[in-house]
């Protein structure tokens, strides 16, 4: 019986170190990255297809992203988008049509906001 418990003790520690990758192309989601590089606090995020005429609701849910903070968004669906943030005080900045097909990051930095592919 301690033979038994032996070799499946060292079967299962064996298997702790197998190296496991996941790669974005086998996930079902991507994401977009929003970071506020900006000395502006955001508090308002839309995303939205871009032949939508209306953005829908606010995808912070109250949060508020202060300087060098980051929040993500989820998508099932490959398409182009249109990002846009709100801060505070009422600015906004926008991207439009972006094709969503891999993991993203929308950067404000104040005087601009754009996206880049991570």
């Amino acid at each position: 019986m301690k033979k038994l418990v032996l070799a499946f003790a060292l079967i299962v520690v064996s298997f702790a170190f197998v190296p496991v990758t996941v790669s974005a192309a086998s996930r079902d989601k991507n994401y977009v990255r929003f970071v506020n590089y900006s000395g502006y606090d955001v508090v308002v995020i839309y995303a939205a297809f871009s032949d939508e005429r209306n953005w829908g609701r606010n995808l912070m849910n109250g949060y508020v992203m202060r300087y060098n903070q980051y929040y993500d968004i989820y998508t099932n669906y490959r398409d182009y988008y249109d990002f846009k943030i709100v801060t505070k005080g009422g600015s906004t900045c926008t991207v439009r049509d972006v094709w969503m097909d891999s993991d993203m990051k929308f950067i404000f930095d104040g005087d601009r906001c754009y996206v880049q592919r991570w």
